[in-house]
């Protein structure tokens, strides 16, 4: 990891010091599990735009993050969350390593099935001020994702949006408008 660093520093100076880096660590490890050298990676998101596009970017990682999303195949199949990604199936070859992660997986879609359960019981819009500003006719799924969402990020009930403030991780930033496209369509109706 540290060769990766010094590589990403040598390539793009003061990369590793912007504050999306771990972000971008993480998504170039995890590409390099699964197979592919993080040169290549970073080729591929940049070799349409250049470098030049990223030293202009306040944060150059999130840029950069940003652009090898766009290169990564979408796969949320076996993600405990709709944002999150998939296990690399190369972590699912080995049994102990693809248990130790099903446990907090299968955690967290029991922390979200009961989220969703609790805000379809009556009385819930008081515990959940945010409810109040949601359409009338919202149905279940969509307010069961909303509180997953709510509570997967820590969000006050009393926040002035609905579906909190614009995320940064290009696979929250999809999520949040994905959730925010029904009530658009529900509040012109």
């Amino acid at each position: 990891m540290a060769h990766l660093d010094d590589a990403l520093e040598r390539w793009l100076p003061g990369l590793t010091a912007a504050p999306a880096f771990p972000h971008l660590r993480s998504q170039l490890t995890l590409r390099w599990v699964d197979g592919t050298a993080p040169r290549r990676v970073v080729e591929e998101a940049t070799w349409y735009r250049g470098t030049q596009s990223l030293t202009e970017a306040d944060d150059p990682a999130a840029a950069l993050a940003w652009r090898i999303a766009g290169t990564t195949p979408p796969s949320n199949r076996d993600a405990p969350l709709p944002w999150l990604p998939d296990v690399l199936p190369v972590l699912r070859q080995d049994a102990e390593t693809s248990n130790y992660l099903d446990r907090p997986a299968r955690r967290v879609e029991q922390l979200a099935e009961r989220v969703a359960v609790e805000t379809q019981q009556a009385g819930a819009s008081d515990r959940m001020p945010w409810r109040r500003a949601l359409p009338p006719d919202v149905d279940d799924q969509l307010l069961a994702d909303l509180a997953v969402w709510h509570a997967a990020h820590a969000m006050p009930s009393t926040g002035p949006n609905i579906v909190g403030p614009p995320m940064t991780e290009p696979g929250t930033v999809k999520y949040q408008a994905q959730l925010v496209r029904p009530l658009r369509r529900q509040r012109r109706q």
